[in-house]
């Protein structure tokens, strides 16, 4: 009768069993039997050629469903096998699928505008499912900008990463972070330009002409502050606060801004382009030419 032989060792993986046996003395094969496939330790299932001393490696087919099972393993020559030995070994349920982000869209258009997918998202941890960090300007700094819920799939914001008021031209990062339940994260990033759309061109309700006599209203000299605060914030720069006093005008009704307002309008439109009308003095009637010259300037800004 053949000696029994030596299990080395078993290694299972997600698709496979692997055996590692050595033939003890007066052998000439080596038989297995799996308890995945009969009632195991019966009759062998498989037999491979090992003589006396020689050591092997078999592989089987990993049972499909989690649990405990046996390879039983025996030595045989001629008609004669040994005695079986055996190993057991567990296989694993296969770990939670991990939630991940696909999809990213980031945009910047007026306010920086990201959406997104999650896949597997019933993998994800219940509670600050998700973070968001976004850049400065750039991509200067990483800062981190709060937890979203397990519902959350788009985010956007007025502000850079810093809180900082968002710079027209400036490269701008996203980061969207997915966590699962042992809180790992998985990530996704974009990056993009920052860009408004120019405002459209301003233009009086009525022609403004004849010198000092023009028919401007209150409303019309407010839109055109308006309008001056509007290419300021698609400039990248901080709103004014314009004092709006307006006097009686030379025509009955009808108003004209003060030497104060003027230069006011004009010392913010001279901030986005070199060409603007001087300013005026204390008193000085301010003329159709000017209140023209002002919206020309204005026009002029690309």
């Amino acid at each position: 009768m053949p000696a029994t032989p030596a299990i080395n060792w078993i290694d299972v993986t997600s698709s496979s069993v692997n055996i590692n046996v050595t033939a003890g003395v007066d052998t000439s094969h080596i038989q297995f039997d799996r308890s995945w496939v009969d009632n195991g330790g019966a009759s062998h299932d498989r037999e491979e050629y090992c003589p006396t001393g020689t050591t092997i490696t078999v592989s089987f087919t990993a049972p499909s469903t989690p649990g405990t099972y046996t390879i039983y393993v025996r030595a045989r020559i001629g008609s004669s096998p040994s005695s079986w030995v055996s190993r057991s070994f567990t296989v694993s349920p296969p770990p939670d699928p991990d939630p991940y982000v696909y999809g990213l869209s980031f945009s910047a258009n007026n306010s920086l505008d990201a959406s997104w997918a999650i896949g597997n998202p019933a993998y994800m941890r219940a509670t600050n499912s998700m973070a968001i960090y976004l850049s400065g300007p750039n991509n200067s700094t990483q800062h981190f900008k709060g937890y979203l819920g397990s519902n959350s799939r788009s985010w956007s914001s007025m502000f850079d990463g810093a809180g900082a008021a968002l710079v027209v031209g400036a490269v701008y990062t996203i980061w969207v972070y997915v966590y699962n339940n042992n809180g790992t994260s998985f990530g996704a990033s974009q990056s993009v330009a920052y860009t408004k759309p120019r405002p459209s061109n301003f233009a009086w309700t009525s022609s403004k002409t004849l010198g000092g006599m023009y028919n401007l209203t209150s409303d019309e000299w407010s839109g055109l502050l308006d309008r001056i605060n509007e290419f300021r914030a698609y400039k990248g720069l901080a709103l004014r606060d314009f004092n709006r006093t307006v006097l009686p005008g030379a025509i009955s009704g009808y108003v004209a801004p003060s030497a104060t307002s003027y230069n006011a309008a004009r010392n913010a439109i001279s901030d986005m382009v070199a060409s603007v009308p001087a300013a005026v003095v204390p008193n000085q009637i301010i003329k159709a030419s000017e209140l023209n010259g002002l919206v020309t300037a204005l026009n002029s800004i690309q």
